[in-house]
């Protein structure tokens, strides 16, 4: 098959180098020149870690060489750069595409569709909150492999179009992607998603509540600590501070600061 790989990060690299192994064509472009110079003149793309090999990946010279013909399009690398690298696609994207962006944590997506839609075109989007790698650049086309996701949740626009997404991804990465009906649930992988989570009802009494009087014990002041937990306590209808794990509770209320590291360590 052919796959188009958009960004030259660890992200990029890593997606790159596993499908290029498996047997698919892949172009990769990079929106900063000099990393396409770069990339062009070493050849060969080296991967380590849970793998050591090495695999054929054409640098592109534009976007509309990279995506021309490409069943599946990837866009890869932290949501500040996404921008570059979607205008770039936008005006040569077709309807028959999937278009897979991750992260997908600064809703990426919504910004492709209004990119195309003065030319109509409605490309299948996959929302994917992280990479399927653990990776780290190593130098330009060498990357460090550390791990391979079991499964990841996806999300797609249009909705209807979850089920043909899903297929096109299994039949490339193998079965390790779930439907997610929520973008936004895709596009918030790391907090909490509802009002009933143990981040909000555990963190607050057994994180900021204590964290809070430290900072008063220490004489810092902590406004930007005290907002949550008002926000907190008044939609829970409930005093997050008699809950959770006070100094007085803990003990700590009538010592200094300085004693508190060497309680922390060797107890009472």
């Amino acid at each position: 098959m052919q796959i188009a790989v958009l960004g030259a990060g660890s992200t990029a690299l890593a997606n790159a180098w596993f499908l290029a192994r498996a047997g698919h064509a892949v172009r990769l472009w990079s929106a900063l020149e000099a990393v396409r110079r770069a990339l062009a003149s070493i050849g060969r793309r080296t991967a380590h870690g849970i793998v050591n090999d090495t695999a054929n990946v054409t640098i592109a010279p534009s976007p509309k060489a990279c995506l021309d013909g490409a069943l599946l399009v990837i866009i890869a690398a932290p949501t500040f750069a996404h921008q570059p690298l979607l205008a770039g696609a936008a005006p040569h994207l077709t309807a028959q595409q999937v278009v897979m962006v991750h992260p997908v944590t600064g809703l990426s997506s919504p910004l492709l569709c209004r990119m195309l839609k003065d030319r109509a075109v409605k490309p299948t989007i996959v929302d994917v909150p992280t990479s399927l790698f653990t990776a780290r650049k190593t130098d330009a086309a060498a990357v460090d492999i550390l791990g391979l996701k079991t499964i990841v949740d996806v999300a797609t626009i249009p909705g209807d179009r979850r089920a043909h997404a899903l297929r096109r991804r299994e039949d490339i990465f193998g079965k390790r992607f779930r439907g997610e009906t929520s973008r936004l649930g895709v596009s918030l992988p790391g907090g909490p998603q509802e009002f009933e989570h143990r981040c909000i009802t555990e963190d607050v009494p057994y994180g900021l509540i204590f964290f809070r009087p430290l900072g008063q014990l220490t004489g810092v002041k902590m406004p930007i600590g005290e907002a949550p937990i008002r926000l907190a306590s008044g939609r829970y209808a409930r005093d997050f501070t008699d809950e959770g794990h006070t100094v007085a509770r803990l003990g700590l209320a009538a010592s200094s600061g300085r004693d508190i590291p060497a309680i922390s360590s060797n107890g009472f």
